[in-house]
């Protein structure tokens, strides 16, 4: 039971930081590598299909050999920054989440990706873009 409450805490501190502080811009949160149920967040958002866009343009230009499908959350807590929702990736592998993470933060300076594996409590209701 600690080490979910622990788990939780990590992970919000990790997503306020993916999706609100820009200053961190580059930096990549990594998962393990053999994960099969990864996923990362790339951008925040408020609901309009933009940062989806932006992701799936992204990934058609990059010519990754990585298959990606692009998804959003809503945020269990939403911050009063107007962020309500965070936007990313599944993917086959953590490996597979991890590449794409840092080709998108390499090509998008105000992204901060969050790679991680399995669920989390601090995001709800994932439904693909």
């Amino acid at each position: 039971m600690i080490s979910k409450i622990r788990s939780g805490v990590a992970m919000a501190s990790m997503l306020t930081l993916a999706v609100a502080l820009p200053a961190l811009a580059g930096n990549v949160t990594e998962t393990k590598a053999e994960c099969s149920n990864a996923r990362a967040i790339l951008l925040g958002g408020t609901g309009d299909n933009a940062q989806a866009e932006r992701i799936r343009n992204f990934a058609s230009a990059s010519r990754l050999p990585i298959e990606v499908t692009v998804v959003s959350w809503e945020l269990a807590h939403p911050g009063k920054a107007g962020t309500t929702e965070a936007v990313g990736v599944r993917c086959k592998s953590g490996s597979d989440c991890n590449s794409f993470a840092k080709a998108f933060a390499a090509k998008n300076p105000d992204s901060s990706p969050l790679v991680f594996c399995g669920e989390t409590v601090m995001l709800k209701n994932e439904r693909d873009r």
